[in-house]
């Protein structure tokens, strides 16, 4: 698979993954599994060294942006589940 793929691919995995979590825990886990020095983002970038130079930017890029919907995701998944802690706290 196309390096340019995988990451695709990646994305669709962990934003179904981070909209599933129920609980600020399995965030946290899905959040460590694809965004950790182990996880297959970093995985793919370690993978950059055989692009070619046109190739690098563009897949760095797209990583990059990856990386940040990623994390913006699992924010706004984080501030949903904290808001229906407090709701059900409060009830």
């Amino acid at each position: 698979m196309e390096l340019k793929e995988k990451l695709q691919t990646l994305r669709i995995d962990a934003l179904q993954q981070v909209e599933s979590a129920e609980e600020l825990q399995s965030l946290n886990q899905v959040r460590i599994s694809y965004l950790g020095k182990k996880g297959p983002i970093t995985e793919a970038l370690r993978g950059m060294k055989d692009l070619t130079p046109e190739e690098r930017p563009v897949i760095g890029t797209l990583a990059n942006e990856l990386r940040d919907d990623i994390e913006a995701a699992i924010q706004a998944k984080k501030d949903a589940l904290e808001i229906k802690k407090m709701e059900a706290e409060i009830a």
